[in-house]
């Protein structure tokens, strides 16, 4: 039971990502970054901190709030 659960969790993870790369088409946004972003998105976050500025990009246009370091 507990391995479905987590499968079906990466699942909807992953296809949240794929999603995410769908609608920013100007993005140069990487499978993993979109993987944080979905994840953060699906958790109701709205602050993300990093170093990368594609990603600081991607994630201000999903109206996420960004600490770049």
């Amino acid at each position: 039971m507990r391995r479905k659960y987590r499968l079906s969790l990466m699942l909807k993870a992953a296809y949240s990502a794929l999603q995410l790369i769908s609608i920013l088409p100007k993005q140069a946004l990487r499978m993993l970054d979109a993987l944080h972003l979905a994840i953060a998105k699906n958790h109701g976050l709205d602050l993300i901190a990093t170093a990368d500025k594609l990603f600081v990009s991607a994630a201000e246009d999903l109206g996420f709030k960004v600490y770049l370091f």
